[in-house]
Order: structure tokens, then C-alpha cells, then sequence
């Protein structure tokens, strides 16, 4: 299984522009040669070591792995009798190309890494020179030469080996151990980064497309609020306005209530006070006034007289 983390997914996002989704995926996932191992055209660590019983082939682990992994296959490579050796350079074609993937172990979906080889063939790179003895030239056109054209006539150029037709394939055993090496080291860690890198993104998006959910929300409820207190002031004018109306007829009548109340104060007419007055329930004369009725009713009158007598001279 190969890792796909949020690193491709923000190179996805960074590209300016791509005429069709197989040129996207060419940019994110570049094409590798086949046979050949460049590092930057893949995604994953290349490990490279050598066996001491096959000392012509040079070995290499292709794992989909990078941080934990390759650390714990290099262990135990070390542990295995192996030698590790320095990954070449990209700028070596001959290097970096020729290799044959000879195995390749996956567990449950998971990868574990690709075993390859590639043979080591003597004096393969390049045309190999041999100098001859150096001599003392007797011809005069000889020293009058080019030096170039002596350096040519100083050396002889000598063919390289022909390559075997069949190349040969390594030891059954060091691909077994190798074999057995990629079985028995998990990728445990790796696993578990992986996994958290991407529940992290995931709860990350979440986390963003609900704040926006939220921002939006409340926006369209301020919005809202907004609306229904404008309706509410443009409701509540017209009953202002009637109160204001309503209270100003009522202080004049409050004035006029006022000035009647001060005018039946000041003034109290007799037609209001005598028939109360006669109301009034006096107390009955004794028996021993009988006698001399006239002389009581005499004296009543009186009173009222002097009652009324009184209360004009008030008014």
C-alpha cells in the first residue's frame, strides 16, 4: 500500500494549472524508468547494501516507508551480516539505472519494501587506457609532432570484456535471509503515524467546514435580529404617538377638574350648605321641657338663625 499523506494532497492544491488529471498525477506521482531506482522520481527509501556471498550483485530495499522503518531494515541488515552501502548518484545514469526487482513483500495491504539486484560487470562504464613504456623519438618528424598526435602514438587502446549473455541471478539463500528480514520487521510506528496524520486531517477539515457552518449561522441569525427590531421600532412609532396624544388630553382635564375643585372651595353658597345643615338630626328636649314647648322651638329656631347667620358671614 502506498502512503498517500497530506503532503500530496497540498501539492494537489499548489498546482497552478494542468490540462488533464494524468499530467496532475505525473506532477505528484513522477513516472520511474523502468529499471531504474531515481529517488526523486518515487516516493519512499531506497536502501542500498551489498552480501559477502555475492560480492558481483549490489543490492537495494525499495520501501513506501520514511521516517521509522528504514532505521529498523538497516539494524537489521547490520544484524544480518550485510553491508550497507552509499546510494549513488542521480547524475550517474549507469548507476542508477540496470537494476531487476526480484522481490516483493506485502503484508495485509500493507508494504514492507521490494527487493532488487543489479550484476556488477568489470570495466562496463567506460573505455579503459593502458600506457606503454615512454621512448626517446630518434625520427626528427616525430618530435615535430602534434602533441596530441604523440600522446596517441604513446598509448594503445584496449576493448572491453563482451557482458555474459545470460546474466547471472544471485544466490537463493541472501534472497531468502532478505526475504525473511522484510517478514519479521513490522512498520509499526510508520503505521501509527500514518494513520494519526491522516484522523488529524480529517478533524482538522471537520473542525473548519463547521466553523464555517457556525460563521454562517450566526450571521444569517444577526441578520435576522436585526430585521425584527426594525419592524418592532417602525410598529412601536404609531403607538408612541397616540400615548403622546392621549396624554396630552388628559393634563387639560386634570387642569379643569383642578380649577372647579379650588372654585367650590373658595366659594360655598348657602343652597349648598343649609339643606345640609338640616339634616343634621338634633337631640329630642327632655320631658321636663314639655311645659314650655313653645319657649324649646323658640330657642331651635334660634339656633338655626344663628347657625345660618354664621355661615353667610363666612362666605
Amino acid at each position: 500500500m502506498r502512503p498517500f499523506t497530506t503532503k500530496h494532497l497540498l501539492h494537489l492544491m499548489f498546482i497552478p494549472s494542468f490540462p488533464s488529471p494524468t499530467s496532475a498525477l505525473s506532477t505528484v506521482f513522477p513516472s520511474q524508468q523502468f529499471g531504474c531506482q531515481y529517488s526523486s522520481h518515487t516516493y519512499g527509501t531506497y536502501i542500498y547494501f551489498t552480501s559477502p556471498n555475492d560480492t558481483n550483485f549490489s543490492f537495494a530495499i525499495h520501501t513506501t516507508w520514511k521516517q521509522y522503518y528504514p532505521i529498523a531494515l538497516r539494524a537489521a541488515l547490520v544484524l544480518a551480516d550485510f553491508r550497507l552501502a552509499d546510494a549513488p548518484r542521480e547524475d550517474d545514469k549507469h548507476a542508477m539505472c540496470g537494476w531487476q526487482t526480484l522481490d516483493s513483500v506485502s503484508i495485509k495491504g500493507w508494504d514492507r519494501g521490494d527487493l532488487a539486484a543489479k550484476y556488477l560487470s568489470p570495466s562496463r562504464s567506460s573505455l579503459s587506457t593502458q600506457l606503454t613504456p615512454e621512448y626517446v623519438p630518434t625520427n626528427p618528424s616525430s618530435l615535430l609532432a602534434h602533441p596530441k598526435q604523440r600522446d596517441m602514438r604513446l598509448s594503445t587502446i584496449t576493448a572491453p570484456p563482451r557482458t555474459p549473455p545470460h546474466q547471472p541471478h544471485p544466490n537463493a539463500e541472501t534472497l531468502a535471509r532478505v526475504h525473511q528480514i522484510l517478514l519479521t520487521n513490522y512498520p509499526g510506528a510508520d503505521i501509527a503515524m500514518f494513520i494519526l496524520e491522516m484522523a488529524s486531517t480529517i478533524f482538522w477539515a471537520v473542525a473548519l467546514t463547521l466553523s464555517l457552518v457556525y460563521l454562517l449561522s450566526y450571521v444569517t441569525r444577526h441578520a435576522e435580529l436585526r430585521k425584527m427590531r426594525k419592524e418592532e421600532l417602525r410598529l412601536q412609532q404609531p403607538q408612541q404617538q397616540r400615548q403622546e396624544q392621549s396624554d396630552g388630553g388628559n393634563g387639560d382635564g386634570d387642569e379643569d377638574e383642578g380649577i372647579e375643585l379650588a372654585s367650590l372651595r373658595r366659594g360655598k353658597s348657602e343652597a349648598w350648605i343649609v339643606p345640609a345643615m338640616r339634616k343634621l338630626s338634633f337631640p329630642k328636649p327632655c320631658l321636663g321641657a314639655r311645659k314650655g314647648g313653645r319657649g324649646v322651638q323658640t330657642t331651635t329656631v334660634q339656633r338655626e338663625a344663628s347657625l345660618s347667620g354664621a355661615t353667610l358671614r363666612d362666605a
